[in-house]
């Protein structure tokens, strides 16, 4: 979040435009410095426990693949975390805004949605029995679900084998995401610093989209 607070501050905002590159340039430098920032050092911290795991003659075939998948799980689901809070950022123009924003993008559909309709079964129907049916492909719309669905395994069960989907789904979101994410960016007004919400035309959605189940789970 640090990394895009200035979209936040007025007078940031008209520092950094001045600067002699254009905005989505200078967006993208930040997006790729917060990459950075983290894939760096946990890439140096991957080989000196490989080195390490090596010098004492620990170091086996099925150890390596282990490390290995296990820097591609958390490179990954990095990105998408990154990515849903840059959304959260560009489509607000306030830090705390952005943080509850930030939220909902990670709970509604994995937390909010998909508990719903069981809760309101359980409640009114006596011969309701739990079933989540299809409900758990709704873990595929959060960056917490997807974390759920990729490390829920235990560690000697789990394979790459059976995360195939786990992987396709996350390496498309953070695609996509990425991808709404600089559109929006282009079409955000630089004068939203400062107000609740970067794009006023979807304020009527977003209130639907967030009134309708919290009421539902209150009521």
């Amino acid at each position: 979040f640090d990394c895009f607070r200035y979209l936040h501050s007025k007078k940031q905002i008209d520092f950094y435009d001045s600067l002699p590159m254009t905005r989505k340039q200078w967006f993208m430098l930040r997006i790729c410095t917060a990459c950075i920032i983290f894939i760096v050092p946990f890439s140096i911290s991957f080989l000196l426990e490989c080195l390490m795991l090596a010098a004492y003659g620990f170091l086996s075939k099925m150890i390596l693949m282990n490390l290995f998948w296990n820097f591609i799980c958390m490179c990954l689901i990095y990105l998408a975390a990154l990515l849903t809070g840059v959304l959260a950022m560009v489509m607000t123009g306030h830090p705390i805004v952005a943080f509850f924003a930030f939220g909902v993008f990670s709970a509604y559909a994995p937390i909010l949605i998909r508990y719903l309709y069981p809760t309101y079964a359980n409640e009114y129907f006596h011969t309701y029995v739990t079933s989540q049916g299809n409900s758990h492909y709704l873990n595929y719309l959060s960056p917490i679900g997807l974390v759920y669905k990729l490390i829920h395994t235990h560690l000697q069960d789990w394979t790459p084998q059976l995360h195939t989907m786990d992987f396709v789904v996350i390496i498309i979101m953070i695609v996509l995401v990425a991808i709404l994410t600089c559109r929006l960016f282009c079409k955000r007004p630089s004068e939203s610093a400062g107000c609740a919400m970067a794009f006023t035309k979807c304020n009527s959605t977003i209130r639907i989209l967030l009134v309708l189940p919290l009421t539902l789970y209150v009521g």
